[in-house]
């Protein structure tokens, strides 16, 4: 057999395996959607046609050449009615049984043909170039019969191309072009040479044919049926590249077989050996260095969106609870990267139930602090599917398919809604966290149309859902931080609670002793009105004792304020003084002598009433554990660039194996303790970029040093 031919029945082989791959794949991916079942049938006729044109041309066997001549009639029979079929459920939505039995029905009439001696094949003669099948009376008919189907396929995607709108419109064109060209060289190349009278190209329509596959096929896995322009391109570029590199590594072995045959006067499977081995340790890395220079001179906006979502994604590394620059942020990038009219970001305001517009830019703008009801069609409808919402698929829909009542008035107020929010598209994002006990819908990206008014490609979705992933991250993380900030600050105010009843017990034993001595004075005073000393006496003592019960009492006020979350410069020294102040009566009852050094250091930043908090917990405990009466040692100094602070006790002292866990939330050692008062003050702590150590011996005592930068 000629080179030639050897070469054009391995490229049919390599086809044939395509397009058997093909189908196999999509009849798995099908899940019942009858337009992806179609198109593997579509793709299983091609691969028996491809082998049967491929066995015919190989066979010696002249009776094994009939079997395939009538295979691939066949074949070619049920490619049409596969691809009309398949048109069908595409432009229609779905066939019917009456439809799909008359699309069908003809191939009975096919396998009886060929069934019938002299029927579709007479007889089949070998020539010098090949077999050749001397056609019967009725394959005139079967090509009136290919001829019909083709054009009736091919009028219902041109009308459906008249009504739809949008991406559909674009789709279809690239659909009926690749239809139209695919049809015209297969039926040129197999049908109509053959009824000619010419048989030597009939290889031609195989070719052709898995082209127009794997355009169609990849149209309707893919979540937004195909983006034509990238797989055309990546179809042509790494076909042509294939080819061409086998083309070329097949002129390698022939030239070395002819040069073996020339030098040495011997040719053989051994004179192309070197070749094939040079070809199997180059093929794979030439083809794959060609396809990325390729990839990066072609497919340039795949790659600029690569960028754009590692710099994008750089900007969210750190947790944040500002949600209004991650708005912002995302709608400032998409609407620059895609050329876009208009974007806005939906978020979940959880409490309201409702999501709120932020970040609206451009024609989108005026739409900054709209909202969106929980249950409105839109967010019911994304929490339902979790996939990218476009209105030109909704409009889809209400095209080619027969909806119930409902489901049509349910599309219609989708459109509306998306309508209303200047929208051709909304991605949603998606939490899946256990966090919050259900998938969860955080937010969406609603986008108006480009400016050139291009349709969204394959590429701008995989982008803009890649972005939607990284908001969702980002917003989890802002909503957890904002939970725990919400409950770190009632934690505190819990612990505050406790510490005021701690401080009112003290100060009812101390509110005790100036009522006791004003009511003995009050009663004996009617006695005694006419004595001056008394008289002086009592003028001298309740000024003072009132004095004393208003210091109280204002103390305890101010400290039963809420904490107010502001930072400013504040004396470490002043903030202590005051503690002192207001403990002062806690401390008198436990029997605690203090002992203060408390020097004039610069001023630190933060909350004056968080730092009274701190100060607050560390003497009570302090005061707790020198239940039989002590010596509280405070002191407050500068050391080096850092304003430190040192309250010491001379109580129980904590056990060794106890100290590292004193600031875990929820360790105590006392019966009525909470736990938390020593871990919010260490976060406090933390917050003013403070440092707290704890040094314990148990029956000497406790002490805890604190350092803070200076303002």
């Amino acid at each position: 057999m000629p080179a030639e031919q050897v070469f054009i029945n391995f490229l049919l082989f390599l086809a044939f395996l395509f397009d058997l791959g093909l189908s196999v794949f999509l009849l798995l991916k099908s899940n019942k959607k009858e337009n992806i079942f179609a198109c593997g049938a579509i793709s299983f006729c091609v691969a028996l046609w491809t082998l049967g044109i491929l066995m015919f041309r190989m066979t010696t066997d002249i009776r094994w050449a009939y079997f395939w001549n009538r295979e691939f009639i066949i074949s070619s029979g049920l490619i049409a009615s596969t691809f009309l079929h398949f048109v069908f459920s595409y432009t229609r939505g779905k066939t019917s049984l009456f439809q799909s039995i008359l699309v069908y029905s003809p191939n009975l009439l096919i396998l009886i043909g060929v069934a019938i001696p002299g029927a579709m094949i007479r007889e089949i003669v070998v020539r010098t170039w090949g077999k050749e099948s001397i056609l019967g009376y009725g394959y005139p008919y079967f090509g009136l019969y290919w001829t019909i189907y083709a054009l009736y396929a091919v009028y219902l995607l041109f009308r459906s191309y008249l009504r739809t709108t949008s991406i559909y419109k674009m789709r279809l064109i690239y659909i009926l072009g690749a239809s139209i060209s695919t049809s015209l060289v297969g039926a040129y190349f197999n049908l109509y040479l053959i009824l000619a009278g010419n048989y030597q190209y009939i290889w031609v329509g195989p070719y052709c044919s898995f082209f127009m596959v794997f355009i169609i096929s990849y149209a309707i896995v893919t979540t937004r049926l195909m983006d034509i322009e990238i797989i055309i391109k990546q179809g042509v570029v790494y076909s042509s590249m294939a080819v061409v590199l086998v083309s070329l590594y097949y002129i390698i072995a022939r030239a070395s077989e002819a040069a073996f045959a020339a030098l040495f006067g011997y040719s053989g499977f051994w004179t192309v050996a070197p070749s094939i081995i040079a070809v199997s340790i180059f093929f794979q890395p030439t083809l794959s260095s060609i396809q990325a220079a390729a990839d990066s001179i072609m497919f340039r906006a795949r790659y600029k969106y690569q960028k754009i979502l590692s710099r994008y994604s750089h900007a969210l590394t750190q947790p944040t609870t500002d949600i209004d620059r991650l708005a912002n942020l995302t709608t400032y990038i998409t609407r620059k990267a895609m050329k876009l009219s208009g974007a806005a970001f939906l978020l979940l305001d959880r409490e309201a139930h409702r999501y709120q517009i932020k970040g609206a830019v451009a024609d989108m703008k005026h739409l900054s602090g709209y909202f969106v009801d929980e249950a409105s069609p839109l967010i019911e409808h994304l929490k339902e599917t979790r996939k990218t919402l476009a209105k030109d698929e909704i409009e889809h829909i209400l095209d080619i398919q027969t909806l119930a009542p409902k489901g049509r008035q349910k599309m219609k107020d989708l459109i509306k809604q998306m309508e209303r929010l200047k929208s051709v598209l909304v991605i949603p994002s998606i939490s899946e966290s256990e966090y919050f006990g259900e998938p969860t819908l955080l937010s969406m990206l609603c986008l108006n149309g480009k400016t050139n008014e291009e349709p969204f490609s394959l590429d701008d979705i995989n982008f803009l859902e890649s972005m939607a992933d990284q908001a969702t991250i980002t917003i989890e993380y802002a909503i957890i931080l904002k939970d725990l900030e919400g409950k770190r600050e009632k934690l505190i105010e819990s612990e505050k609670l406790a510490s005021l009843g701690t401080m009112a017990a003290g100060v009812a034993h101390e509110i005790k002793n100036p009522l006791a001595a004003l009511k003995l004075f009050t009663e004996v005073i009617p006695q005694k009105f006419d004595d001056p000393e008394y008289r002086a006496k009592f003028a001298q003592l309740i000024p003072s004792e009132l004095a004393r019960l208003r210091r109280i009492l204002s103390d305890l006020e101010e400290f039963s304020k809420p904490i107010p979350d502001t930072t400013a410069p504040f004396l470490v020294k002043e903030v202590m003084q005051k503690t002192l102040q207001l403990l002062e009566p806690q401390l008198k009852k436990s029997g605690v002598k203090v002992e203060t050094e408390l020097s004039d250091v610069p001023e630190i930043s933060g909350s004056s009433s968080k730092m009274l908090q701190v100060f607050m917990n560390i003497i009570l405990n302090a005061a707790h554990a020198m239940e039989g009466g002590g010596i509280l040692t405070v002191s407050c100094q500068l050391s080096g660039a850092r304003v430190q602070v040192v309250i010491a006790d001379t109580g129980t002292g904590i056990p060794k194996d106890k100290i590292k866990a004193i600031f875990d939330p929820f360790f105590t050692t006392k019966e009525t303790g909470t736990g938390l008062g020593l871990a919010i003050t260490k976060r406090i702590v933390e917050e003013h970029k403070g440092i707290i150590e704890v040094e314990s011996e148990v029956g000497k005592g406790t002490r805890f040093t604190l350092s803070f930068p200076v303002s």
